[in-house]
């Protein structure tokens, strides 16, 4: 195995990072996907309107 030297070890780190980067973003996107899909089940089961999972979605800006 070759040594490497500052900058191939700077280059490997910041790949390295960029990649658990967007692991991340990647599961926080679908960790909130799936809260907002609970939250909005919860409304529906519990006599919410339509209206109300609107209300949601404008609060949360995704609309």
């Amino acid at each position: 195995m070759r040594e490497l030297d500052k900058t191939s070890m700077s280059e490997w780190t910041s790949v390295k990072l960029t990649t658990i980067g967007e692991s991340c973003r990647v599961v926080l996107r679908e960790l909130i996907r799936t809260m907002i899909d609970w939250v909005l089940d919860r409304i529906e089961t519990y006599g919410g309107s339509r209206r109300d999972c609107a209300h949601v979605y404008a609060r949360l800006r995704l609309i």
